[in-house]
């Protein structure tokens, strides 16, 4: 089956590309970091696996730009911070099936035959809806990631952020990931939301 993999983190699509290619059940012709690059129809993809949260008013617009983008492909959400609700929604957009990056690796191959074969539509554990602010509660920032944090509010990219902290870019990407993690955001864009709405940066700073 010809899959395309749409994640903004590279390390998730070069480590599932590689684990379905090797299955040899799956073919990634294609990866992208946003669903605005992703290719239209002469891609011939049969599976689409995209993360959820790349729009600011939700992954459902997502989901329905790569639906009309491939409108015979099945779509299948990877996504490691989507909750019930919003996989309920990614449902009614199109998306055949949920499947939680919390799964082991290794169930990921059945977890897609059985949304595929139509025998499950959810796979692994989501999101309660108030996990978010429970998780910024009980996991605050260390002192560095309380640093990373607040030039991340300022908008700077992982190169600005190491070079202000004189670290290596690499490491405030890792930096960042922790971050996002912590406060439950699926992207950069989200954990500065979240981090400007509650203040969440200068409270740990301090």
């Amino acid at each position: 089956m010809r899959v395309i993999l749409i994640d903004p983190e590279r390390l998730t699509r070069d480590l599932v590309a590689q684990f379905l290619g090797d299955s040899g059940k799956f073919a990634v012709i294609a990866c992208f970091d946003h669903p605005d690059l992703a290719a239209g129809p002469d891609a011939k993809a049969e599976l689409i696996l995209m993360e959820f949260g790349f729009r600011a008013s939700g992954g459902c617009e997502a989901v329905g730009m790569v639906r009309a983008l491939f409108p015979g492909a099945e779509i299948v959400i990877l996504s490691g911070s989507i909750s019930a609700a919003e996989a309920e929604a990614a449902l009614a957009s199109g998306a055949a099936g949920v499947i939680s990056k919390s799964i082991p690796a290794a169930d990921l191959l059945a977890g897609l035959q059985s949304i595929l074969t139509g025998a499950s539509q959810i796979v692994g554990e989501l999101r309660p809806a108030n996990a978010r602010a429970e998780l910024a509660l009980s996991e605050p920032f260390s002192a560095r990631e309380a640093q990373v944090a607040n030039l991340l509010a300022s908008g700077l990219q992982n190169k600005e952020i190491g070079a202000a902290l004189g670290i290596a870019e690499i490491t405030a990407r890792l930096y960042v990931r922790q971050i996002l993690r912590k406060l439950g955001a699926r992207n950069r864009s989200e954990a500065v939301r979240i981090m400007t709405k509650a203040s969440m940066a200068d409270a740990n700073g301090r």
